[in-house]
């Protein structure tokens, strides 16, 4: 018996809509018997449901044509991937974030919209109609297996988490309440129907995730709640989720990404597989009972871990939430002697991989994708705050600390945390530290890794050549950004003459590098997420930002 009963795998962009991907997806399940799979779109309620409690069939028509159209397109496709699921005993479920609603309903029901033109999302409307979307999504899809919901993100259209209304139900309604009614509102059919309702945790703060459990214990025991494997998102150097273990008797599953959300994207391959294997073991001996793994994420199509090295960490997933106890080794030797897909094809192609003639490659593969983690830890965090803007450098100074501290900040689970940010002589020199080391490390690992030696195709071997030539220029971009930021940062806040002058010092490097990059990449014929993570005219924003902010205060 597997150690981990639920074993799925969550796709996450456009590419759940295409067959060709999903029957490569579906046959990757099969082979390591993993058996759910989520179909991740926040509004993808909405992209099944009309809803027909506010449009009957003529007012669809005469309002609505393409939504109509479309939606029941969408219907017969999914209906058809549950077919082609259940007969390899997968089960399909469907995560959204809610609440969600189309635009044409404000129209329609125009006391939902206050003068302000805020959505109150404490209105009792909302629970009758997200009790109405399910049934009609069980009406039209009744293979489901269930639900996966993120109800307390900002990323929902409307949520009491992300509230601007101001009335005055909004100002004395109780988080915990407003969270139960929400959920009993969707438990009630789904239960009735015999499918999963999951809970995820997935919040910005400490309080609404406590408030999302709690109110999930009040409705039923039966609620599943899903938590990330580190507290607020993906991030691998945090540590792990404190709730974990801790939902009132609720059956727990985790989530976690394997595709590198932080981590560079699949574009440049690391393993996490040494971490996997120990959140697993630590998660399972806190009772969660499933697990399933993001291969892509809904910002960049065309590239999934189906179309990358880091295929690797979703072998590793596969193998080892069926056996805690599984060989590392066994996870590397069978990556490669399955074919490594190049990353350099975008994944609407379909996957192009190649398996090492060396016999012994698997092993430098093995090393270098364990020392590439380590390096893209000191490239994308700063004393492990998260410093990547969505894979690229930031390009505004006030935005890069609001991307560390605030967005992806720890404060709210580790008070204190970001004070390894503070603009100290002592932080600034263990963070470039982190940058300098990044950097040689990967040169030192390149070389070991030696790319002739390992008997790849001619296409792969190429392909990784150029792959790790960007990856320096990624690394190198990190660096000088890093540089300038706390620099500046620091300038302005003691004001101190000498430390302007260093912080104006590091803009040359800056848009000197920008022309370097844009030399790289001009007359390429990359997938558009090359360009879109080595874009040069961030240094140069950053740059133009940083000298006005110097020179002329915040603007």
């Amino acid at each position: 018996m597997a150690d981990y009963t639920f074993r799925g795998v969550e796709i996450h962009t456009e590419a759940m809509w295409s067959l060709a991907h999903m029957e490569n997806v579906l046959n990757f399940m099969e082979k390591y018997g993993m058996n759910g799979l989520i179909f991740h779109e926040n509004g993808i309620i909405d992209a099944l449901t009309w809803p027909e409690t506010v449009y009957s069939t003529m007012e669809m028509l005469r309002r609505r044509p393409v939504p109509m159209a479309k939606i029941n397109a969408a219907r017969i496709y999914i209906n058809m991937i549950i077919r082609y699921a259940k007969e390899k005993n997968i089960d399909l479920f469907l995560e959204a974030k809610e609440l969600s609603f189309p635009d044409s309903l404000i129209e329609l029901k125009g006391d939902l919209q206050n003068p302000d033109g805020t959505v109150c999302p404490t209105n009792p409307y909302w629970f009758f109609l997200m009790e109405s979307r399910i049934r009609e999504l069980l009406h039209y899809c009744p293979g489901l297996g269930g639900i996966i919901v993120s109800l307390g993100t900002h990323e929902s259209r409307i949520s009491l988490a992300r509230n601007s209304c101001s009335c005055d139900r909004c100002k004395n309604t109780d988080a915990v309440d407003w969270y139960e009614n929400l959920i009993r509102a969707m438990y009630k059919p789904l239960s009735e129907a015999g499918k999963k309702l999951v809970i995820r945790d997935f919040s910005y703060t400490a309080y609404h995730q406590d408030c999302l459990i709690q109110a999930s214990a009040k409705v039923s025991t039966d609620i599943i709640v899903s938590l990330k494997t580190t507290a607020h998102d993906f991030y691998i150097p945090y540590p792990t989720n404190s709730r974990i273990g801790h939902t009132h008797g609720l059956e727990q599953w985790i989530e976690y990404d394997v595709w590198g959300q932080f981590y560079g994207d699949s574009i440049y391959p690391a393993s996490i597989v040494e971490d996997l294997r120990a959140r697993l073991r630590e998660c399972r001996e806190k009772g969660v009972s499933g697990a399933y793994f993001r291969t892509d994420w809904e910002v960049m199509n065309g590239i999934t871990v189906f179309n990358s090295p880091n295929l690797l960490n979703l072998i590793g997933a596969a193998i080892l939430t069926g056996d805690l106890n599984a060989d590392l080794d066994t996870i590397y030797r069978s990556w490669a002697e399955n074919g490594i897909p190049t990353c350099l094809l975008d994944g609407t192609y379909g996957p192009v991989s190649s398996s090492p003639f060396s016999l012994t490659a698997w092993k430098k593969l093995r090393d270098f994708m364990r020392r590439s983690w380590d390096i893209m830890r000191k490239t994308h965090y700063c004393r492990d705050h998260n410093f990547i803007e969505n894979g690229q450098v930031p390009d505004h100074l006030e935005k890069a600390f609001e991307w560390m501290i605030d967005i992806h900040g720890q404060d709210d689970w580790s008070p204190g945390a970001s004070r390894v940010l503070d603009r100290t002589e002592e932080n600034i020199r263990e963070i470039f530290a982190e940058k300098e080391w990044a950097e040689q490390e990967l040169d030192q690992a390149q070389k070991e890794l030696n790319i002739p030696s390992l008997g790849l195709s001619e296409r792969l071997a190429g392909d990784m050549e150029i792959i790790l030539r960007l990856y320096k220029h990624f690394v190198h971009m990190a660096k000088i950004a890093t540089i300038s930021v706390f620099l500046a940062q620091k300038a302005i806040e003691t004001e101190d003459p000498d430390d302007m002058q260093k912080a104006l010092d590091t803009l040359p490097p800056l848009r000197d590098y920008a022309g370097v990059v844009e030399k790289e990449l001009g007359h390429t014929h990359y997938p558009h997420y090359i360009y879109a993570h080595l874009e040069p005219s961030r240094l140069l924003t950053l740059a133009e930002d940083i000298d006005r902010r110097l020179k002329h205060g915040k603007t």
